[in-house]
């Protein structure tokens, strides 16, 4: 298997296979970004309906800034995930000009 194969089934760039992969990363990063969103509200609620110095308020607490640091790193990762595409297509582009 060729790694550069645009005309195989089996090459990793410039066919189907390659481009469900990045579709599948970007709806995961989706996901994730709706699971933190979704789990922050439920801590919160939750930590709210806690009595305050018990136990399930203090790990509440500690939930709640876990998930927001976890949260942070989306931005980061979406901004990973398109220049990946970016160079992807441009590598695709620039392979099947000049190769052949």
């Amino acid at each position: 298997m060729k790694l550069f194969d645009t005309n195989s089934k089996k090459g990793m760039i410039g066919n189907a296979g390659g481009m469900q992969l990045l579709l599948a990363a970007g709806i995961f990063i989706i996901i994730l970004g709706i699971v933190f969103g979704l789990g922050g509200k439920v801590i919160g609620d939750i930590g709210a309906d806690a009595a305050s110095g018990s136990a399930l308020a203090n790990s509440t607490a500690y939930a709640g800034e876990t998930i927001n640091d976890m949260a942070s790193y989306l931005p980061l990762l979406g901004l990973i995930f398109v220049i990946v595409v970016i160079l992807g297509l441009l590598l695709t582009y620039l392979y099947g000009r000049f190769v052949r």
